[in-house]
């Protein structure tokens, strides 16, 4: 992402050759294999240039265009702990709440905590370590759908006890799937 500084005026006299300058150097950089994504240049709420470079699916070749959905990965898990401290930040939310408060029937869920799950000391197994993982992360699942993958696999290790990287703490594909519970939970509630 960059952007144009505010002392780099646009105006109606330049604006097409800023545009071209920047389409320049983006079609630059995937030629280069460096970039690869959507763009949207904007100026006083003006859209100036929206468009896709590059391929989302270079096997297939299939190009990006302005609306191409991208799998950003983990880039969500940052974003949900922010929600979650900021729910107890406002005092809305108690880090040592049990996981069975939001997800009752989560086994172990008397055990594990909201802080637990944001700190990576859940016990709870990574189900993209799991083998029905590549198979699974092919169909449109629901979040529900995805824990059902992990919740009855055995804990790790004792929930506090040791640190270990657990897509199945704070998750991007599943939208986060327990944070967003308990997220979703608190936005119906206060």
């Amino acid at each position: 992402m960059f952007f144009v500084p505010e002392s780099s005026l646009i105006t109606l006299e330049n604006a097409d050759s800023i545009i071209q300058q920047a389409d320049d150097y983006l079609e630059s950089l995937v030629n280069n294999k460096t970039f690869s994504g959507s763009v949207l240049l904007a100026r006083n709420n003006q859209i100036l240039l929206i468009k896709g470079y590059g391929c989302s699916e270079y096997i297939y070749q299939e190009r990006n265009t302005s609306q191409t959905i991208y799998r950003i990965g983990s880039v969500t898990k940052p974003f949900t702990a922010a929600i979650i401290l900021k729910l107890y930040e406002r005092k809305q939310l108690d880090l040592n709440s049990k996981l069975s408060q939001y997800y009752p029937d989560y086994p172990h869920g008397n055990q594990i905590t909201i802080k637990h799950l944001l700190s990576n000391t859940s016990g709870i197994d990574d189900y993209t370590e799991m083998e029905t993982f590549d198979q699974k992360c092919q169909e449109n699942l629901t979040i529900d759908q995805l824990i059902e993958m992990f919740k009855n696999v055995p804990l790790q290790f004792k929930p506090g006890s040791k640190y270990e990287y657990s897509n199945s703490n704070v998750n991007s594909k599943s939208s986060n799937f327990l944070m967003i519970k308990i997220s979703f939970f608190f936005s119906i509630f206060y």
